[in-house]
């Protein structure tokens, strides 16, 4: 691409052009077909589409009642919320209920890339046409917080899966 949208083309950002990262203008100068997600506040507003009772979840493997570090496979000290934090609560952050802590020094960043990768999970396991799948989200938390080696950072990792939940939710 060469940054101009010409005639037969979807989209066109040149440099930035990608058919790696999810929601970049294809090389070819179409859009991604990865075009669904579903906002934390989605996600806090409908428990009940996630919570494992009745016939009516969206998610197959994701509850609200799964703990947080241990969905993710992380510390506290990595996540910046206590063992007890359920992907539910995670999703009310930077505000916590106070049975369950936020870990350590207080970080904003940190816990906003909690709060988008609780919902990412959700959206992942939904079944709608998400930009990732579950275990994508869970290697990218895991190397933002440190628990693998990697390049990804609290904020690179928050504006990845804040864009690709802000995308629009089919529900």
């Amino acid at each position: 691409g060469n940054g101009i949208v010409n005639t037969g083309e979807a989209c066109d950002d040149g440099a930035g052009n990608s058919d790696t990262e999810p929601n970049a203008c294809r090389t070819n100068c179409t859009r991604s077909a990865h075009n669904e997600g579903c906002t934390p506040g989605y996600w806090k507003n409908h428990a009940s589409v996630w919570d494992g009772v009745g016939a009516d979840d969206k998610t197959a493997t994701i509850k609200t009642s799964n703990l947080f570090n241990a969905k993710f496979g992380v510390t506290g000290s990595q996540s910046g919320v206590a063992n007890c934090m359920t992907l539910l609560a995670a999703l009310n952050l930077p505000k916590t209920a106070s049975s369950c802590p936020t870990v350590g020094a207080r970080n904003n960043e940190r816990l906003a890339l909690d709060r988008h990768a609780a919902a990412a999970l959700a959206s992942a396991d939904s079944g709608i046409n998400y930009p990732y799948t579950v275990a994508q989200v869970i290697a990218l938390y895991r190397e933002a917080v440190g628990a693998e080696a990697g390049a990804e950072t609290f904020s690179s990792a928050h504006v990845k899966l804040s864009d690709a939940n802000e995308l629009g939710c089919p529900f």
